[in-house]
């Protein structure tokens, strides 16, 4: 990676490039080479998390893929799928209430913040029914953040919105 310096007067008169950094970049497909095959990946966990079956009771197809780096699931509305980059059943109950709040109310634009809000309040729920502990400050980073608040008495007032989507979500 180069960036132009300052006008070398002494040659030219054209900015000179200078090195600043260096990235790896992609020259040939793998199926443009010899040798071994490469490795193949599963990325599902040993055993899947507590409530899987729901999602093929309701027709969600629930994949693992490798870690991206700015999400750890998603769902897509359009083809009623679940895609996980990770393994913690926090992520799948998060994607799931997704799912389950599209099918009550379809997600649209615009909508994010409470659709968000919703999905993570379920999934927080669906963990204490589980048992499931050590997501609470992470869930409650992620709530104040979609309430654009600190505060925490902003963030419930934000969240106590959400509560009549959240009950139907969880009791499907």
């Amino acid at each position: 990676i180069t960036r132009r310096g300052v006008a070398d007067t002494e040659t030219d008169g054209e900015p000179s490039r200078h090195r600043v950094a260096f990235c790896p970049i992609g020259v040939f497909a793998f199926e443009s080479t010899d040798g071994d095959p490469l490795p193949t990946f599963h990325y599902e966990p040993p055993t899947p998390p507590p409530l899987w079956s729901v999602a093929s009771k309701l027709g969600i197809r629930v994949t693992y893929a490798p870690f991206v780096g700015r999400y750890l699931g998603y769902f897509q509305p359009g083809t009623n799928n679940i895609v996980l980059n990770s393994q913690d059943s926090f992520v799948f109950f998060h994607e799931i209430a997704h799912a389950v709040h599209h099918s009550i109310t379809p997600l649209r634009p615009g909508n994010l913040a409470r659709e968000e809000c919703v999905a993570e309040m379920s999934a927080a729920l669906l963990c204490q029914i589980q048992g499931i502990s050590g997501y609470e400050h992470s869930a409650y980073q992620y709530l104040s953040h979609y309430a654009e608040t600190k505060d925490p008495t902003s963030v419930l007032a934000f969240l106590m919105g959400t509560l009549t989507d959240v009950e139907k979500v969880v009791t499907r």
